[in-house]
């Protein structure tokens, strides 16, 4: 089971809403709920047809008893949400992977684009409602939001089912080692910063200044890391400004002092 100790403090203290809420709702209740806003979300199931072993694997919930099986993110919350209760299986990625579980038989409805799961849909719909949990969050980044969240508790149907598919990962794939920074930043010489145009674009989107980055650099938790990318090592690191949590991927020169910030 992914417990307390698996999780850098940080990302429990920034995604306290997702990992620890006072309460889940129900999905038919979120929809009434969930606001229309950019965000992020956790489905958690008091039942699946996963085996045993995976479910146990999962963060857990104790109230109620549940599994944290998916995590997503959308521009609108509540109607994501709507879309995984009452859509399609073309419409929802786990809708369309809990009726594969369930073994349900894709139909091409002649009147519709995408194949769906027929008569099944509404069978799939009723036990949403009465399995499946969720608590959700607003979030100026979701996809930041998502991909990490992802890379560190690794919920059962967020995994790739081919090569090359699935949720974006982690830039460069990072790893959740964090060998090659230490635990923080203020011990790491990184007296230079150098922005990537990429990340120049983000900040810009984003409304992010170059004190946010360098507070999450100086304070911030290593949340995942990659010590054999080249030029340089890479690391995401988490940090706060007062918009709410900032990730930042840097690639660290330390023989010049000096932080690469990759993205934000």
């Amino acid at each position: 089971m992914v417990s307390r100790m698996d999780i850098p403090e940080g990302l429990l203290k920034a995604y306290g809403a997702l990992l620890n809420p006072q309460r889940l709702t129900p999905l038919g209740d979120a929809l009434g709920g969930a606001p229309a806003e950019r965000g992020v979300y956790a489905l958690y199931f008091t039942d699946a047809p996963l085996p045993p072993e995976k479910l146990a694997a999962c963060w857990q919930h104790p109230r109620p008893p549940s599994a944290l099986a998916y995590i997503g993110s959308s521009g609108d919350l509540r109607e994501r949400l709507r879309k995984h209760l009452r859509g399609y299986a073309h419409s929802s990625i786990v809708r369309k992977k809990l009726g594969q579980l369930f073994q349900y038989p894709l139909h091409r409805d002649p009147d519709r684009k995408h194949p769906t799961f027929g008569q099944k849909e509404a069978e799939l719909s009723e036990w949403i409602e009465a399995h499946v949990l969720v608590a959700w969050m607003e979030h100026d980044d979701g996809k930041a939001a998502e991909a990490t969240l992802i890379e560190v508790l690794q919920p059962p149907l967020n995994e790739r089912t081919r090569p090359g598919a699935g949720k974006r990962r982690l830039p460069r794939t990072l790893k959740r080692s964090t060998d090659d920074f230490g635990d923080r930043f203020p011990g790491v010489p990184c007296h230079t910063l150098v922005f990537s145009g990429h990340a120049v674009q983000r900040m810009y989107q984003r409304g992010v200044t170059g004190s946010d980055v360098r507070g999450v650099i100086a304070t911030g938790e290593v949340i995942a890391s990659c010590p054999d990318d080249r030029p340089y090592p890479t690391g995401l690191l988490l940090g706060f400004r007062a918009a709410g949590p900032l990730h930042v991927v840097i690639a660290l020169d330390r023989d010049a002092a000096t932080c690469h910030v990759v993205t934000v």
